[in-house]
Order: structure tokens, then sequence, then C-alpha cells
């Protein structure tokens, strides 16, 4: 059977590039199991047979792909979006006497993206009805299209927009908010692999938290790929947690508001007008202070405190605001701690532990669904959290997938085999290792 499970993370990865195996270990075997219905050799057979388009390939990439995102998903490269490339590119088209813009959204999971920019567009074009505006949003997983398709958010995704964002642009309904019509027809949906070459050119693309998840031998297929489909002197935004390692040669990075984005090279390249700082190298990461920790554990409202303090200081530390989010969980602050969270996964979109209490905050809100898909991602980013593991069997469990249930629980007792009984569980946890054993062999029994 590991045989088979091996041969299929392998035709995933040559297929889509997800580095599956390295980043999902034992959940990949679950998710693999129960696609497969039992039988994983002519699971692997009708895949090998079938493209990514099928019904087949499509319920696989549901179970595996992570859709986490909403509206102006971090608000500083969409303000250097808004208030320097996007200007600066449409003054050049104007002096051109060319009214046209292409924008690709890549790997824009359920649309939120797409639409931010052409918001955005909206926004800076008063004469928007003069121009011809390429708007074109692709993911490979048809399920997430759809739901962009649709145009129907629940509040999540505006947690970060305000009252009149949303009632400019949307409409209410008794399924969520609706995006208006004249802002909906200005984006194309269309399902893509990044692994293909697309047929399009483009003067912008965002392709955000994508290739983060890819082995690094289609990573480097894919920057290729993306950089084939930019015009001359095109720009690629990334998120700021990634960086392009490979192919440097063809790209010229520039920082601004210490926001790295690339060009793609030319005889000539554009410029921005405006005074760009050359990079500098990037300071080692911080360690929260062993005080503040020691606080973390035994005086919880001091640590807030204290948390607080370091992130004036540190605004872009993400595990302080992982600690933070934690310690709001704990009181019921449930949107503050939501806002840390997506500070902190995005500063550094593998924080399991950000996704682990992500997942709680959603139990909290009685959304077990949500928490399954969060603990799912947390063992997407680090295969060996204990607490997910064990949390995601006793979701299991009350679903009564008790297969699922015990596989988890025995790869969480396993994690733990080499601890110190009175050892934390985790850094952001009082759970001791001898409390976790308890519970999971009462769980076993």
């Amino acid at each position: 059977m590991q045989f088979t499970l091996e041969q299929i993370s392998q035709l995933i990865e040559k297929r889509t590039g997800l580095a599956v195996q390295a980043q999902l270990g034992n959940v990949l075997d679950d998710i693999l199991i129960t696609q497969a219905g039992g039988n994983l050799k002519a699971y692997l057979s009708h895949l090998k047979d079938e493209p990514e388009t099928s019904s087949i390939w499509q319920n696989l990439l549901d179970a595996l792909t992570i859709g986490e995102t909403y509206f102006l998903r971090d608000r500083a490269q969409f303000q250097l979006i808004k208030t320097q490339l996007l200007p600066q590119l449409i003054l050049r088209r104007r002096q051109q006497n060319q009214l046209e813009l292409h924008l690709w959204s890549a790997g824009c999971a359920s649309g939120e993206e797409a639409y931010s920019l052409a918001i955005t567009l909206h926004e800076l074009l008063p004469d928007i009805d003069t121009w011809k505006i390429t708007l074109i949003g692709t993911d490979i997983n048809d399920k997430a299209l759809q739901t962009a398709q649709r145009g129907v958010y629940r509040q999540w995704a505006f947690r970060h927009t305000d009252v009149n964002f949303q009632q400019r642009y949307f409409i209410p309904t008794p399924n969520g908010l609706q995006i208006k019509p004249h802002i909906q027809n200005m984006v194309s949906f269309q399902q893509a692999n990044l692994l293909h070459p697309y047929p399009r050119k483009f003067d912008l693309i965002l392709c955000r938290n994508v290739m983060l998840y890819f082995n690094p031998i289609y990573a480097q297929q894919a920057e290729m790929i993306l950089h084939d489909a930019l015009l001359p002197e095109g720009w690629l935004i990334i998120s700021q947690a990634e960086t392009l390692h490979y192919n440097r040669a063809y790209w010229q990075m520039t920082i601004i508001d210490n926001i790295p984005i690339f060009q793609k090279r030319s005889p000539s390249p554009y410029q921005l007008t405006a005074s760009i700082p050359q990079p500098k190298p990037e300071p080692p990461p911080l360690a929260i202070p062993p005080a503040i920790q020691t606080l973390y554990h035994n005086d919880p409202l001091a640590a807030e405190h204290a948390l607080h303090q370091w992130l004036i200081q540190y605004p872009h530390h993400a595990q302080a605001h992982i600690l933070l989010a934690n310690l709001l969980a704990n009181r019921q602050k449930i949107l503050e701690a939501h806002q840390h969270l997506d500070l902190a996964l995005e500063l550094n979109p593998l924080s399991a532990d950000g996704y682990y209490i992500r997942a709680m905050l959603h139990l909290e809100e009685g959304n077990p669904a949500e928490a399954k898909k969060s603990l799912r991602e947390a063992l997407y980013c680090q295969r060996d959290h204990a607490l997910a593991a064990f949390m995601l069997g006793s979701l299991y469990a009350k679903e009564n997938k008790i297969d699922l249930a015990i596989r988890q629980w025995r790869k969480a007792q396993q994690l733990i085999t080499h601890f110190k009984p009175d050892d934390r569980v985790s850094d952001i946890s009082d759970l001791r290792v001898n409390q976790l054993r308890s519970l999971i062999a009462s769980n076993l029994k």
C-alpha cells in the first residue's frame, strides 16, 4: 500500500507542482485512502488516465489545496498597486494613446483577489468605459472557481474591509454579499494549471502564496511560465513571505516600502518614478524575549500587554501576533484574535500554530468544517504538529469516521514519544505531554 501511496503523491507533484508528500505527510495518506474508496491501485490508474480537469482530480485537489483568502488581502501590497504601479502604468498607456490593461490573478482561489483588483481599477479610472480591461482569475480548483463566478461571499471574506466598501460594491442577499454586476463583469475566471504555459500576456500578475507550496523543481517551472506571460517590463507580485529562487537574471527586483516586486527585464526597463531604496539584507528573525514567554504561561494579562508593546516596536513579528491571538482567543476576543492571525499568516503563511489557533476559533464559533480545514492546513505546514493531529482525530470521531480518527490519534501519540512527561506539547499551549498521552489513551480504548 505504501508504495502505491508514494506513486500517487509523485503523480500529484508532477501534474500540479504541489509538494504534497513533504507538506502533508501522513495526512496525505488519509486523504488519498478516503478519495480512493479503499482501492488505491485502481485510483492511481484512474488518475493517470484522466486530466486535472476531470472530476476525480478535482475532488482530490479540493481536498488538498488551501483556499485561505479575503478581500484586499495584504493591504500594503494593494496600496502599492493602487498608488504606484497602476497609476504609472495608466499614465504610460494614456501617453501612448493605448487605453488597455491586462491583469492576471494566478491561483485566485474563490476570487476575492481578482475582484479586489477590479475594484481598484474602478476607483482609479473615471473613464473606465473607454478602456479595454482584461482581468483574468485562474485556479486549478474548479470548485473554488465556481464560488468566484457566483460572486457571493460570507462576512468572513470582508474582515479587512469597512462597511462603506461593502455597501459600495456589494448587494446583500440571504446567502451573503453579492458583488455588483459592473464589478463582476470586469473579471473572467478560467481553470488553469500553473505548470502549463498561459496563452495571454499581462502588464501585472499577482501570484501570492501559491508557489510557496510547490516542489522546488516545479516552482522553477512556474516562475518561468509567469515570466513568459508578462509583457515587456511587466510586473509580478508574490506574497511578502516568498521570493523568486530561480532564474533571477530574468527579473529586476525593486523594494518599495519594504515590499519586494519583480519586473520582467528588458533592454530599457521601465522604472517607477518614485524614489526607490536599494534592497537591504533582512535582519535575522527576532526571538520572543524569555520574560514575555514566562508571562505568557504565568500571567496572561501581563503577557498580552507586553506583546502589544513588543509589536509596536516589531510589527512584522509573526510569532508575537500568534501568541497574542491565542491570549485574545482565551479571553473570547474572537475578532481581534482573527485579525492578529491574519497578520501572522501574511507574514508567515506556513505557520502551523497560526492555523491551529484559527481552528480553535472556528470551533468556538460553532464551525467544525472550517476548523477541520484549518487543522489540515496546520498539518500541511508542519506534519509533526501533535496538537493539530489530536484535534483533527477528535473531529473525525465526531463525524463517526473512526478509522481516520484513530490514525490521527496514533500519529499524535507517536509524535510525543520522545518528549518528557512534564514538557509542554507546544509553545502555544499549557497542555503537558502526560496529559495528552492520557487523553489519547482514553480515546483509543
